[in-house]
C-alpha cells in the first residue's frame, strides 16, 4: 500500500497474526509506537553524546526494524549509528515519518473495515 508522503510496507502481517484485525491492528499500533520512539532518538543524536541513546533505541526496536525489512531505511540507521551525520538525520526523520505514515494509513484501513 502506497499513499502521498509513504513508503510501501513490506510486512506479511498474515504471517505474524494470521486473518485477525484485531491482533494486526495492535501489532500496527505497537510498530507506530517504536517508530516514534525512533525519531525521538533522533533530536538527541543530533549531538554527538546522544549517540547511545539512540543506539539503545534501535537496539529496542530491533523487532520492529526486522518485521519492517525496508533496507533503505536499515541503511539510514546503521549509517547514523556508525557516524553522526545531519544529513544520516535528515534522511532517517524523513523514512520514519513516511513509514508511520504507511503504518497509520494501514491502521485507518481496518478501522474503516
Amino acid at each position: 500500500m502506497k499513499t502521498k508522503d509513504t513508503r510501501p510496507l513490506l510486512v506479511d502481517f498474515e504471517v505474524h497474526v494470521g486473518d485477525s484485525p484485531e491482533l494486526k491492528k495492535e501489532l500496527i499500533e505497537c510498530m507506530i509506537i517504536d517508530m516514534c520512539e525512533l525519531q525521538q532518538s533522533l533530536e538527541p543524536a543530533a549531538i554527538k553524546n546522544g549517540l547511545d541513546a539512540y543506539r539503545k533505541t534501535c537496539h529496542k526496536i530491533v523487532g520492529t526494524l526486522s518485521l519492517l525489512n525496508d533496507s533503505e531505511l536499515i541503511n539510514a540507521i546503521e549509517a547514523l549509528k556508525n557516524q553522526n551525520n545531519d544529513l544520516n538525520i535528515i534522511l532517517l526523520k524523513k523514512l520514519s515519518n513516511d513509514i508511520v505514515k504507511s503504518l497509520t494509513a494501514a491502521l485507518e484501513m481496518i478501522n474503516d473495515g
